[in-house]
Order: structure tokens, then sequence, then C-alpha cells
């Protein structure tokens, strides 16, 4: 079955962005009823470190530490056939998710998103797949009249997509991406994309060395600041209990994640960055994630 272009590279991204929580303190806590209706309550304290202009030209620049504490409470339950998700924020946020996979048609899937807040939503969304095609389109109501919408074809493993956001009054289309991907199954995974318009390019891919060790890289090129990325990263399961995660940038950034599974349905996770390069300003973060289930 093709994949959606969404997903294309998701191994690699995966690998290189979940659990590095760094600047990030949270506990959540899910209950499911016998009925099915699923509670979850998230609690976040996040750190940031901002830099306060002189006042005149005999100060420094001085860093200040700014923590912000927020939450949210959801619930997702079935009506008639949908999923529902409600969500509430505690910056007065409230949204509303309706996904309806039974749609009479095979492989088509619809999604409605409200958001209610200081600002308001309405997100429309379609996808449908076929074992060598798909196509996702979605529109925002509330919005400027815009579509966007992807598709991507495969076949052998290989899977070409495009991506772009037609604006409806001038009729331009925005935002083109392109993406060449290859992939062997759950061993490995290569992909290609071009974005903006050619502006940007990346190169990224994942490979399952053994069932307890995977690694991945991601290479990014900005051509008009004129500026490289490089990314690396590697996930070893120590046990069937201890996940071991590092990154490291070629911007001087090094990640340590450790995944621990306490018990069933309980999962702590501690994380570290610091930078390598000797020139930098020593900068340490820390983040840690209690999620009972």
């Amino acid at each position: 079955m093709v994949k959606l272009y969404k997903d294309l590279g998701k191994t690699a991204k995966k690998l290189l962005n979940d659990d590095f929580i760094c600047g990030e303190k949270k506990i959540q806590l899910k209950t499911k009823t016998d009925s099915g209706m699923t509670y979850t309550t998230t609690g976040k304290l996040l750190s940031k470190v901002e830099t306060i202009a002189p006042k005149d030209d005999k100060d420094t620049p001085k860093e200040q530490l700014i923590e912000t504490l927020c939450g949210d409470l959801s619930c997702k339950y079935k009506l008639s056939g949908a999923t529902m998700t409600t969500k509430l924020f505690t910056s007065g946020m409230l949204t509303q998710e309706v996904e309806l996979e039974n749609t009479g048609v095979k492989g088509l899937k619809l999604n409605v998103l409200g958001l209610l807040g200081e600002k308001q939503s309405l997100l429309a969304t379609a996808e449908y797949i076929h074992p060598h095609v798909s196509f996702v389109a979605k529109a925002d109501a509330l919005a400027k009249a815009a579509v966007t919408s992807s598709m991507t074809v495969g076949m052998h493993g290989i899977t070409a997509g495009v991506q772009g956001t037609l604006d409806i009054e001038s009729k331009n289309v925005n935002k083109v991406d392109a993406i060449l991907n290859y992939s062997s199954g759950k061993e490995h995974e290569a992909t290609v994309m071009l974005m903006d318009k050619g502006k940007k390019a990346k190169f990224a891919y994942s490979h399952v060395r053994n069932s307890d060790f995977s690694v991945a890289a991601e290479f990014e090129y900005n051509r008009d600041k004129d500026s490289k990325e490089l990314a690396m990263g590697t996930k070893y399961e120590v046990d069937r209990d201890t996940t071991l995660k590092t990154k490291i940038t070629s911007g001087g950034s090094f990640s340590v994640s450790y995944i621990q599974d306490i018990r069933a349905n309980t999962t702590l996770t501690i994380c570290s960055n610091f930078n390598v390069i000797g020139d930098k300003k020593p900068s340490h973060r820390f983040g840690l994630a209690l999620v009972i289930e």
C-alpha cells in the first residue's frame, strides 16, 4: 500500500525528533473506560532562554530564563461511527475533531478539526489511499480561500509525490514541494525532498541495523541562506524496557534521551542537550516526561 505524502521519510523523522524533549517537563495521565472512552490530562512546564536587549550602549545583552506552565484535557470517544476528540487548553482554546473512516468508499477518510479561541478555524481534510496512489486535500473554511493538496504514486518500494497550496483568489500555486522515496519495508528508507519551489533540499535515510539498533541521518540545504545542516541519530533498545537515543547536529548540539518503561503502561523519559563546540557559549537543557496509562 502506497504511503501518504506526510508519511514519507517518517521513520527517520521520528528517530531524530521524538523523545528529545529538552526544555520541557511533562506529566501525562491516560485512562480508558469500559465503554471505550479515553481521557488524557497533560501538564507541561516549558523553559526557554531569551536574550534581553541592552538599554544603552554601555550595557551588554543579558539572558533570562522564561518558564511557562500549560496543560490540556482531552476526551476521545466514538459516536455514530465517527471518532470524536474534544480538547480544552489552559490558554482557553477549545478544539473539536471528528474523524470518519467508514465513509462508504474504500480507502477514503474524512476529518474535520474546529478551533475556538483567540483565532477560529475549521479545517476539513479528505484522504484517499489506493494500493498505488494516494491523495490528500485540506482547506480551512474560516481562513482565506486556499486549498492544500498532495499526491503520491508508488510501486515496488519507490514512491514519488508532490504537494502544493492553491490560492483560489489569485489562482497562484504556492509552497510547491516534491519528494522521492525508496523503502525496502522495515529495514531501511531513503528520501529526497525539494521544498518551497526548489529553494530548499533535504536528504534523509533510516536503517534498522538489527532488532535493537537503528540509525538515521538528515541533510538540509537552504539555497537562499546558503546554509547546510546535518543531523544524525541512533536508537538502541538496551532491553525490553529500556531505550537509549542520541542525536548530534552540525551546529554542535548533542542530545541524549533515556526512555524507561517503569512498569506496564508507565513510561519515564529523561533528555539532556548541550553544545559540544568549544567556541560556543556552554548551554545545557534538560527535559523530563512521565506518561501513565
